[in-house]
């Protein structure tokens, strides 16, 4: 049974949990220094797991207040700046991501990291969940008075059980310490639509894949400022590319 949901708010963080979650990846990298062929690596990969869960932690706070620091951007220009660094540092077939923005200016107005950390942490559910030969499209386009950017995955898709419950602060279902993060995605997706002004939407069918949807009011035409280009994000170890696609991409050595 095909199922949508629009997650619209969450409560307020909860320190026990949010240690937990924490917890988990913070195990993973010990071991990972001694059962790793090329341990300084798996610790490597480790320390970008903890940054992007500390980045995770800091967006779930801030997403829930008003935004300081919004502006306008374009973000047909963002999705195809995106898109072409994951392709780049992401070691699959460059069939399985596809998309892109479009020719089109895309005016809205956000908070230009959060709303990158955003896009990234959709690629990166389906990069990890969708399976190494299912079919990413990621790509933006206008609908309306909104500006629209989804990703859509030809992966197992998820069951109605567990779609009610994806968008639940730090709920994931890889495990009970989020698996492979902390079970904050989805949900930093539905705050900043709410906080933007927007919507966002979760569609899934079980062997059919899975559609992650935002949508953003758009703006009025004005002097929009570039995004980083891709070659930009990826000379920055710390990008955002990096950080939130680190589970899956190659690192920076």
């Amino acid at each position: 049974m095909e199922h949508a949901s629009v997650y619209g708010g969450c409560p307020p963080p909860v320190s026990r949990r949010m240690a937990a979650a924490v917890r988990g990846p913070l195990g993973r990298v010990m071991p990972a220094l001694t059962a790793q062929p090329d341990p300084a690596r798996a610790s490597l990969r480790g320390g970008y797991q903890l940054l992007r869960c500390a980045e995770n932690l800091e967006l779930y706070a801030a997403l829930q207040r008003p935004a300081p620091g919004c502006g306008p951007l374009d973000l047909a220009a963002l999705t195809t700046s995106l898109l072409t660094a994951a392709r780049e540092v992401c070691p699959t077939r460059p069939q399985r991501l596809q998309g892109g923005g479009g020719p089109v200016p895309l005016p809205v107005v956000c908070h230009a990291r959060s709303l990158t950390a955003v896009i990234l942490n959709l690629v990166s559910n389906s990069l990890l969940y969708a399976g190494p030969a299912a079919p990413i499209r990621l790509e933006a386009w206008r609908q309306g008075s909104r500006a629209v950017v989804r990703v859509r995955d030809g992966g197992p898709g998820m069951s109605a059980a567990v779609q009610l419950r994806a968008c639940a602060p730090f709920f994931s279902a890889g495990g009970p310490d989020g698996g492979a993060g902390l079970g904050l995605g989805l949900t930093l997706a539905a705050l900043l639509a709410r906080q933007a002004g927007g919507v966002f939407a979760l569609e899934s069918r079980p062997g059919r894949g899975t559609s992650a949807t935002l949508a953003l009011p758009l703006c009025p035409a004005a002097s929009l400022p570039a995004p980083p280009t891709a070659a930009a994000l990826l000379e920055d170890r710390y990008s955002p590319v990096y950080v939130q696609l680190c589970q899956s991409c190659v690192l920076p050595g």
